[in-house]
């Protein structure tokens, strides 16, 4: 959804693969002058460590937002995705279904390598002790993230049992570990 959300909304095309190889996805980037791109760390990985990889022309990219799913995003994967296709790679956000994808979101001109950028407007985001009992951490402390925000949702259809587990007085309990910076930049762990 985050990846095509805009583009609906803009009236922009929308390029899907309904799998993954590097040898379609370079193909589609180099047809298509792709311009935005919208992928995990371990797509990026896989078209730099392909052998053809520099035989594809990526200069129509401007940004590619990414999730860290399988392989952390660093530093030096951006850095080394810069090299092939001119543009670097960024976190894109941090979400749930149950809150409608994204509590956080990575400002292009404001990246922090290691975090999941900091929360949407409107959206709260507090970092719980997981010791009973269980009370807001400190800043930099690592606990259960719980996210507060309109796009929470009402309940799990039929399921009141697991939706009092997870939903309490409009906060999302995630059962993720994370912690909050100084900055209010949330590292998902």
């Amino acid at each position: 959804m985050l990846g095509m959300n805009v583009s609906i909304f803009s009236g922009g095309a929308i390029v899907l693969l309904n799998r993954f190889s590097p040898e379609a996805a370079m193909e589609v980037i180099q047809r298509h002058h792709v311009t935005v791109a919208q992928t995990v760390v371990p797509m990026n990985v896989a078209i730099m460590n392909h052998p053809d990889a520099r035989k594809y022309d990526f200069r129509s990219l401007r940004m590619n937002s990414c999730t860290s799913f399988g392989i952390q995003l660093t530093e030096e994967i951006s850095d080394r995705w810069k090299g092939l296709t001119g543009v670097g790679l960024f976190e894109s956000a941090y979400g749930l279904s149950e809150t409608h994808t994204a509590d956080t979101m990575m400002d292009p001109d404001a990246i922090k390598f290691g975090t999941t950028g900091k929360p949407m407007k409107g959206t709260e985001i507090k970092i719980l002790s997981l010791k009973e009992p269980r009370q807001e951490c400190s800043v930099g402390e690592e606990g259960e993230i719980i996210v507060r925000g309109p796009g929470v949702f009402r309940g799990y259809l039929n399921k009141p049992k697991a939706t009092a587990q997870t939903l309490s007085d409009g906060w999302v309990y995630t059962g993720d570990i994370g912690k909050v910076d100084e900055e209010g930049y949330l590292y998902f762990h």
